[in-house]
């Protein structure tokens, strides 16, 4: 069982839902369709999800917990690469004391059934301006990208990268963990403008002149990505 809304729109950030509830679904299709033009509504069932891959980038992962299979479906993401630092609002249908329990997961908030459509919503829409304002990717050797300001940081020192610098990391930073192919990289950075790949190499250099070696990892003839810590 797979429900799929979806609309291609860049301005548009993406929810997933992953639950084994049918009438889960039906009730939030059927409450959110009015908020079709904010959001990407996309629904899995948990099986489909576990034993196909899922690239797809997300903004938001909304789990149903009723099976107490979040720190599984934590594990599955780790083969998922792209997905490791999505938050996730987990539904549950009883309290849960032991907070540890969320603490190994990128868990933003829980909330309990019946659910409440308005509620989730808002909820949603939270957790996106959360991230929005709150987004710091964290490297290593003391190195931190803000997302939101598009500022490269040493500690506390600003790494000064040019407008196309600035572009390629960010667009490997959106895709942590993932190789991001020349093609890909052509197409969002470069646009309908000339790609060259000695250009691509020399602003590769550059970057990591400015930070380390290993800043950003290439694939030989492949392309290029950024690991998380």
């Amino acid at each position: 069982m797979e429900i799929i809304e979806k609309e291609n729109s860049s301005l548009k950030k993406t929810v997933l839902f992953i639950s084994n509830d049918f009438n889960f679904f039906l009730d939030l299709k059927s409450n959110f369709e009015q908020n079709k033009q904010i959001y990407n509504f996309i629904y899995k069932n948990k099986d489909d999800f576990f034993l196909n891959k899922f690239t797809e980038r997300v903004d938001v992962i909304v789990f149903d917990n009723v099976s107490d299979d979040l720190k599984f479906f934590t594990l599955s993401l780790t083969k998922f690469n792209n997905n490791l630092n999505v938050p996730i609002i987990v539904i549950e249908d009883r309290l849960k004391v032991d907070l540890s329990y969320y603490n190994s997961t990128n868990t933003y908030t829980v909330i309990y059934k019946p659910i409440n459509t308005q509620l989730l919503f808002v909820s949603i829409g939270l957790c996106i301006n959360y991230v929005y304002l709150n987004n710091k990717i964290t490297l290593e050797r003391g190195f931190t990208f803000d997302m939101s300001k598009e500022f490269l940081f040493k500690d506390r020192e600003i790494i000064n990268l040019t407008k196309m610098e600035i572009k390629l990391v960010v667009l490997l930073l959106k895709n942590i963990n993932r190789l991001v192919d020349y093609q890909e990289i052509s197409t969002c950075i470069w646009g309908k403008k000339n790609f060259s790949i000695f250009s691509l190499r020399n602003f590769v250099k550059s970057i990591r002149l400015k930070t380390y070696d290993t800043f950003i990892k290439n694939v030989s003839n492949k392309g290029y990505m950024i690991d998380s810590l």
